[in-house]
């Protein structure tokens, strides 16, 4: 009996266990069913997160966009409105030059040539002051427009005496440029207004006197006319053909006081323009820039009808006359140095100068022509960054056969001259020049010595 009890009571006993067994298992699975039923919910809960984050983000997106669309938009437009801007460069500078001459030159100032060696003259002038600006249109992309304006106060007023306070103002330069450069390097240019006559070949001895060689051989004038070039590149070389018709002048024109005078030209009586030329090469080799050029011009001058000269009361008459002239010029540049100069021939070469050594001269009542020639020679030392040494020479020379003296200024005109210019802060630049000028004219002969000084100041 008893044994049946512990037998019934064990039974019971491993039906407990089972029966805690089976519910601490089945408490298990609805712990992991809460937990994957929680974990589900923080799922949707981040999937519900991600995709309100991702439809703002698409918002902001497209809020971008419009807005990104729109500042592009004025960034265009405010683009299109500074290229459509006329650009204006100025450039310039003040200059102060003193002289002290031992003798009385044509143009004190100037230096043309000796016309007293028994008197002395000195004096001081900001005259030679200059003011310009560069002009470029940008906006305009098939041609390249650009154009410039320049002034000094060389120019005289009629009856103001030269004054210093009462000043020509001067037009230099006055023109536009229109130039196209094509795939294979070459490029057209046309240019129209008033600058450097083509002819002559734009380079310039280092002097502090503002003539810049009239009578020392350079031949130099701005003339109005319409030139077109035409040029090529050619890896370092760069070589132009320019043909031009220039604004035809005589000595009659030269010779009036006033614009308003009475007076007939015999530039314009003779119905031509003046027809030049130059021809032009420039390269690059071992640190040295080379340029080289050649130009000519051919005109008449009609004295039929008759011209007043120098304010005569008579008239001078003649024949129509040639004015022609040849020129060329080299310039080497190097770092520490530099070596230029130009030759000229010519018959009736006032049109490009003060005299260019060749008036027309006057037999009788009859104008004749008259033949000159002339070159200049300059080397020039740069031992020191600003510093410029010059030594230079030149000369004209003219044919005046059996002439009346009267007609003509000099048999010869031969010139020498020292330099030195220091620059420094990039604007102001000290200089001082020694110009000794001989002057021969029918078996006379007069030298003159000028010193002269200038304070810089250029922009």
């Amino acid at each position: 009996m008893e044994i049946e009890e512990e037998e019934e009571i064990e039974e019971e006993e491993e039906i407990e266990e089972e029966e805690e067994i089976e519910e601490k298992e089945q408490n298990n699975i609805l712990e992991q069913i809460e937990e994957l039923r929680k974990r589900s919910e923080d799922r949707d809960a981040e999937i519900e997160s991600l995709k309100k984050e991702l439809v703002e983000l698409k918002a902001q997106k497209e809020v971008s966009e419009i807005k990104g669309t729109g500042e592009r938009a004025e960034k265009e437009k405010e683009s299109e409105k500074e290229e459509k801007v006329v650009n204006f460069k100025p450039y310039g500078f003040v200059e102060l030059v003193g002289y002290a001459n031992d003798a009385h030159f044509m143009s004190n100032d100037l230096l043309i040539y000796v016309k007293n060696e028994d008197r002395s003259t000195a004096n001081m002038s900001v005259r030679n002051s200059r003011f310009g600006f560069d002009i470029t249109l940008p906006y305009i992309k098939a041609v390249d427009f650009s154009a410039k304006f320049e002034i000094d106060f060389l120019g005289v007023l009629p009856e103001s005496g030269n004054a210093e306070a009462n000043v020509g103002m001067r037009l230099r330069h006055a023109y536009f440029k229109a130039a196209k450069t094509f795939k294979s390097d070459t490029s057209l240019a046309l240019t129209a207004g008033q600058t450097w006559s083509t002819a002559m070949i734009p380079i310039f001895p280092n002097m502090v006197n503002p003539s810049y060689g009239w009578g020392s051989g350079n031949l130099w004038n701005r003339l109005p006319l319409a030139e077109l070039e035409i040029a090529q590149k050619a890896g370092s070389v760069n070589m132009g053909l320019k043909l031009a018709a220039v604004k035809p002048i005589t000595g009659a024109s030269a010779n009036r006081r006033s614009f308003l005078e009475a007076n007939i030209d015999a530039g314009d009586a003779s119905h031509w323009p003046s027809l030049q030329s130059q021809l032009y090469l420039k390269t690059k080799f071992s640190g040295i820039d080379l340029f080289w050029a050649a130009g000519g011009a051919y005109g008449r001058e009609d004295y039929t009808a008759g011209v007043k000269t120098n304010n005569s009361d008579s008239r001078v008459f003649g024949n129509e006359v040639e004015v022609w002239v040849f020129n060329t010029a080299l310039k080497v540049v190097h770092k520490y140095a530099e070596l230029q100069g130009k030759y000229f021939i010519g018959e009736n070469l006032d049109m490009f100068g003060f005299f260019g050594g060749s008036l027309i001269k006057e037999n009788g009542l009859v104008m004749e022509s008259m033949q000159a020639m002339g070159y200049w020679a300059e080397i020039s030392l740069k031992p020191l960054n600003g510093l410029r040494l010059v030594v230079g020479m030149g000369g004209e020379y003219t044919d005046p056969k059996d002439s009346d003296p009267a007609d003509y200024a000099y048999d010869r005109n031969d010139s020498f001259w020292i330099s030195a210019f220091y620059t420094f802060f990039d604007h102001f630049t000290p200089g001082f020049q020694w110009q000794r000028i001989t002057t021969e004219k029918n078996d006379t002969k007069l030298t003159g010595n000028s010193y002269l000084g200038s304070l810089k100041f250029t922009f």
